[in-house]
């Protein structure tokens, strides 16, 4: 609350007087230039944005971290991460819940592309045959994509698999 008056109080000194002497007046409040005033106005900017931007890290970078021996393994799981990137495993946010839930992983992701570390937490704890299975569940062609098997079932028709 205080951050709003403030704000609205300084928004009503920039009105009333412009950017320009508003500055002034704080630079000689504080016994500095204007110029000592804008740089530190870039330094705040620039560290506001930058926590803003988290960056993600790669499939290779959260692979490493997992800290997986068995080769087969780990490179089932960087193709298993590479199919969720282009949601050719678990497409939907509901799938990504329902597998991390199977899997002991209780926390519910609120957006699909950020649940893809605890999706490989939850791979990397499963035996190589079972990542062949998922490998070959999401490679195997139905015949009918996602969307008519949706309709099939909003329609109350058995989809066909």
């Amino acid at each position: 609350m205080n951050n709003d008056i403030l704000s609205l109080e300084v928004r009503l000194l920039v009105v009333k007087y412009g950017n320009r002497r508003v500055l002034e007046a704080f630079a000689h409040t504080r016994h500095s230039s204007i110029g000592e005033l804008e740089q530190e106005i870039r330094r705040l900017e620039d560290s506001r944005t930058q926590k803003k931007r988290k960056a993600e890290k790669s499939i290779d970078e959260l692979t490493a971290e997992l800290d997986l021996r068995d080769a087969g393994a780990a490179s089932l799981i960087k193709e298993l991460a590479h199919k969720y990137e282009a949601k050719m495993f678990l497409p939907s946010l509901r799938e990504v819940e329902s597998f991390l839930r199977h899997h002991g992983v209780e926390r519910k992701p609120k957006v699909r592309t950020q649940a893809l570390p605890s999706v490989l937490k939850a791979l990397a704890g499963l035996t190589e045959q079972q990542l062949r299975e998922l490998m070959r569940e999401c490679t195997e062609p139905s015949g009918k994509s996602i969307y008519y098997r949706l309709a099939h079932q909003i329609m109350g028709k058995a989809a066909e698999k």
